[in-house]
């Protein structure tokens, strides 16, 4: 069920139309968790996959396309065994089964964690990282919790948020001083 603004269709009915009280989303069932980014918002299923709808200007859907918009959820391509999953502004992370975490969308300050500042339309493996246990997204970074108690970060830095004592964006994961 989603609710509010709806101008990128990030309900997810197949409108673009305002909501003002919860209805559901069209098509979509076995839903484990939901996360929101900016205008839109993604779905992991309890059969691993993920599923994803609203503004795809940037490849946030990870569809493999950059429309516009989706009314509706599409299917994440390559996305499976997924645990948990958090979005960002413009871009979405899913950890897998095994502890690694891929991520797509808007990259430009180096949330996707593959090492590179280019948009992802579809998901990529985060560089280096394993034993993720739970993540969640910022505007441009993403933070890892491990299986050890120790925390990962990676992406934009302009205020501390990576947690490394340093003010430098990081394209690939880095170890959070002093936990764990």
């Amino acid at each position: 069920m989603c609710w509010g603004a709806n101008s990128m269709g990030q309900l997810g009915d197949g409108t673009d139309v305002d909501r003002y009280t919860p209805g559901p989303v069209s098509g979509l069932t076995g839903v484990a968790q939901l996360t929101a980014g900016h205008e839109f918002t993604c779905a992991l299923l309890t059969n691993g996959q993920a599923k994803c709808w609203g503004s795809n200007k940037e490849g946030e859907l990870g569809d493999g396309t950059v429309t516009t918009k989706r009314t509706t959820p599409v299917t994440v391509l390559g996305l499976t065994g997924a645990t948990h999953i958090a979005a960002g502004y413009a871009n979405a992370c899913a950890l897998i089964g095994n502890g690694q975490a891929k991520c797509w969308g808007n990259n430009y300050n180096g949330a996707l964690g593959d090492g590179t500042t280019t948009n992802r339309s579809s998901p990529v493996t985060v560089s280096g990282l394993s034993g993720g246990k739970s993540l969640a997204a910022g505007s441009a970074h993403i933070v890892v919790v491990l299986q050890t108690g120790r925390l990962k970060a990676w992406g934009w830095n302009s205020r501390g948020q990576i947690g490394d004592g340093s003010l430098t964006t990081r394209l690939t994961p880095v170890s959070v001083v002093g936990i764990g």
